[in-house]
């Protein structure tokens, strides 16, 4: 099931999502002693980290981890690590479980990345996806090798290993590391952080189709096991 958080201003949308995460984090952690947090990279969800950085949260409690990474070094400009490590730099504890190693590309570093992330609990507290005007999320794009397996529904693997199709959108960097689906759908708060006409046009377009590799959002959004909570705005 969608369920729709549409917004006329982003002000008022990362005010609602920032209370929606960190009541997920805060349960999580009340109940369990700890919580599991998947964070996207991209520069959408920068103000809702913001948030995260500056709230009372004890970032110890917490796994944080990855949706998706470019197979670059930490040093390059675009690592989603270095990215998001830099939006927490004020968060005294937070430490974000790393999506590449020195392997040369994903699918040889795969198993070493799977046994890393087979260390976190199965069931997540909290997914961040995003999605692109090619509508693909985490990174699931078009018509990718290793998208297949990815979207496999039985998929028991937590990340999976894609080469994308060159395009405005990946730039230079279609080699990544990625959770499959069924790692997404573990989570107990999938959230599609959405923002712009455009983006909400591909939305809606991916939500008439049933062509999960032209448009790889549309195997999230028309699934039927969990709920997808649908943040927007213009």
């Amino acid at each position: 099931m969608i369920i729709e958080h549409f917004f006329t201003d982003r002000e008022q949308l990362f005010a609602q999502l920032g209370q929606h995460c960190l009541k997920a984090i805060s349960q999580s952690v009340d109940s369990t002693k700890s919580a599991t947090v998947y964070l996207s990279g991209g520069s959408t969800p920068a103000p809702l980290y913001e948030i995260l950085a500056n709230s009372p949260l004890n970032f110890a409690d917490v796994n944080w981890a990855m949706v998706d990474e470019r197979w670059v070094d930490y040093d390059s400009s675009g690592s989603n690590h270095r990215f998001i490590d830099s939006c927490f730099s004020s968060a005294d504890g937070f430490s974000l479980l790393p999506m590449t190693n020195e392997a040369t590309t994903p699918a040889l570093g795969l198993n070493m990345l799977e046994r890393r992330y087979s260390q976190l609990p199965k069931q997540s507290t909290l997914c961040i996806l995003g999605m692109g005007g090619d509508g693909h999320t985490a990174s699931f794009f078009p018509h990718a090798e290793g998208l297949a397996a990815a979207l496999l529904a039985d998929n028991h693997h937590r990340v999976a290993a894609i080469t994308a199709v060159e395009s405005a959108v990946t730039g230079r960097y279609v080699e990544r590391a990625t959770l499959t689906l069924s790692n997404i759908l573990a989570s107990d708060n999938i959230i599609l952080l959405i923002t712009g006409e455009e983006k909400f046009n591909v939305f809606q377009q991916a939500l008439s189709s049933n062509d999960i590799y032209s448009t790889p959002v549309t195997a999230v959004l028309k699934q039927h096991q969990k709920d997808i909570h649908v943040y927007w705005s213009p």
